[in-house]
């Protein structure tokens, strides 16, 4: 019983009215910091006003997403790359989304870039292409035109920070004119580099009876086995293809 009168508390000493002040500050105190905590995790919750320019969106903060094939994973990292660098934030969070993506109902190589831009809208953007190459000719040449990065060569490429502004509508809708786009500069070279800055730039194919292209890159365009010109012999020689009339 001894020890029980030890530990009671001298409740009339606790609210003795000269401890007061000093429970009105740590309430106080404690009301502050709560009310703090409470609107840093309203802010961040808020989504910002998007920033506008004549109508046109400005990109900050974009969140990015694709589909599974290695050449949309590969289309989703190189936006995500160039657009870091003209200093668009990349989050999940209260951000512009953009989709990635292969439609085989596009031709060969196509794509088309769509936004959907307006307060009263549900803004979002899509790029997608009619296969690989498509998909990441749909990107590097959204890079071009609306965040004016250019790839000059695969040891110079310019890509400073600016703004990103894309209007509402159909930003690129393109379909190319020539099956086949080679070039003879950089061909005797086999360097990674060199075919990236191939498809950076609409060439599809390069040292095309040397080495197949990646997937990640949209893979190789081929007329008959292991050629790309000169076909002909190979083509009636395979009694897979039908012998041309």
């Amino acid at each position: 019983m001894e020890g029980n009168k030890n530990v009671n508390l001298d409740w009339k000493k606790l609210f003795n009215k000269k401890y007061w002040k000093v429970y009105a500050i740590i309430l106080v105190a404690l009301a502050l910091v709560t009310t703090l905590v409470v609107w840093l995790c309203t802010k961040n919750n808020q989504p910002e006003t998007p920033e506008r320019i004549d109508g046109k969106l400005v990109l900050t903060r974009v969140s990015i997403s694709g589909g599974n094939s290695p050449a949309e994973k590969n289309a989703v990292a190189e936006l995500q790359k160039y657009l870091q660098k003209k200093g668009v934030h990349i989050t999940n969070t209260n951000a512009f989304p953009i989709t990635v993506s292969i439609d085989s109902s596009l031709s060969e190589d196509a794509f088309m870039v769509k936004a959907t831009v307006g307060e009263d809208k549900t803004e979002q953007m899509s790029i997608v292409g009619g296969n690989g190459r498509g998909v990441l000719y749909g990107v590097y040449q959204f890079l071009e035109k609306y965040a004016s990065v250019r790839f000059f060569t695969p040891e110079l490429e310019v890509c400073e920070k600016g703004t990103v502004a894309i209007p509402d509508g159909i930003l690129l809708d393109v379909s190319p004119t020539f099956d086949m786009r080679h070039t003879d500069w950089y061909n005797w070279m086999t360097e990674d580099a060199k075919y990236e800055w191939a498809v950076k730039n609409g060439v599809n194919i390069m040292n095309g009876w040397k080495r197949s292209w990646s997937e990640s890159l949209g893979g190789s365009i081929c007329y008959a086995p292991d050629l790309f010109v000169h076909s002909i012999s190979r083509l009636l020689a395979d009694p897979n293809v039908s012998s041309p009339a």
